[in-house]
């Protein structure tokens, strides 16, 4: 069942977090990745039950990415991203 959802989701998480961090290093978006496929799991049920999986499974990569680089203190990055996603700021903060 895992093997199943990490090939189901792995690649478009894979996708949207390469393009919205445009991190050169694959390392570090495969790491951001594993840890939005972690979240997602423990997190099935909610899945499951979500009319719009699309934007729950976004809103999740979202904060794992605002989460990567403001540990990298990359407020420069975040900023952008604010700027340009248009998205309510209460998906930018961990939940």
């Amino acid at each position: 069942m895992l093997e199943s959802f990490v090939d189901l989701y792995s690649p478009s998480v894979f996708s949207v977090v390469a393009k919205l961090t445009g991190l050169p290093d694959e390392k570090e978006v495969i790491g951001i990745t594993a840890d939005v496929l972690v979240d997602l799991w423990g997190k099935r049920q909610e899945l499951s039950r979500e009319k719009r999986t699309g934007v729950f499974i976004y809103r999740i990569i979202l904060r794992h990415i605002f989460s990567y680089f403001k540990a990298q203190g990359n407020e420069e990055r975040i900023s952008l991203l604010k700027n340009t996603l248009l998205i309510d700021p209460i998906h930018y903060s961990p939940a």
